[in-house]
C-alpha cells in the first residue's frame, strides 16, 4: 500500500522540525578549561571549569557543570529539555528551570536572580565550548521627551569567560 502524496509530505515536514528540536551530536562531549572572572574594579579570578553534555532521552541531555577540582569542586547536574524547535529548558533540578535558545552553533540564556540580570552563551566550534556571562544590575532609567520612551540602562559588575576544550573524561 503506497502512502498518499500528502501523507508522505507531512512526514517528511514533521521529521524535519523534529529533528530540529534536538541539539546535534556535536554538542555531545566533556570540556574543560579555565574560567577567568574579572569583576568591574578589574580584579580577576581563575577557576577550572568543566562542562559534561549527554543524550539522556530523545528530548533530554544531562548538562552538568563543574567549578573548581579536589576539595572545591562543585558538580552542578542539570538536565536540558527540548522544549520547542531550538527552544530548551535548562533544569536545575531544584525547582529553578531557565530558557535556552538555539541559535545556530549558540545557547544563549538569559536571567535575573537577586536583582542581577545574567546573560550566559555556550559558543560551538570545532575544538570545544567558549563559554560568557555577564551580570549586570539596574544603572538608572530615563525617559525621551518627545517619543515618552523609557530606557533602562544596566551597569555590568563582572563578566566571566573561559574555553572549554572538548577532551576525555
Amino acid at each position: 500500500m503506497r502512502l498518499p502524496y500528502t501523507l508522505t509530505f507531512v512526514i517528511i515536514l514533521w521529521q524535519g522540525f523534529a529533528s530540529n528540536a534536538q541539539l546535534s551530536t556535536s554538542w555531545i562531549g566533556h570540556y574543560e578549561g579555565d574560567l577567568i572572572a574579572t569583576n568591574v574594579q578589574g580584579k580577576e579570578s581563575t577557576f577550572h571549569m568543566e562542562l559534561d553534555i549527554d543524550v539522556l532521552t530523545d528530548s533530554s541531555y544531562t548538562f552538568t557543570l563543574i567549578y573548581g577540582e579536589d576539595s572545591l569542586r562543585q558538580e552542578r547536574a542539570y538536565k536540558l529539555i527540548v522544549s520547542k524547535p531550538n527552544q530548551f529548558i535548562l533544569d536545575e533540578q531544584n525547582g529553578i528551570k531557565l530558557s535556552m535558545n538555539l541559535y545556530g552553533n549558540k545557547l544563549i540564556s538569559v536571567f535575573e536572580v537577586l536583582n542581577s540580570t545574567l546573560h550566559v552563551t555556550y559558543t560551538l566550534n570545532k575544538k570545544g565550548i567558549q563559554y560568557e556571562l555577564t551580570s549586570s544590575n539596574p544603572y538608572m532609567e530615563t525617559t525621551a521627551t518627545e517619543e515618552k520612551t523609557t530606557v533602562t540602562s544596566y551597569k555590568t559588575l563582572a563578566e566571566q569567560r573561559a574555553f572549554l576544550k572538548r577532551s576525555k573524561k
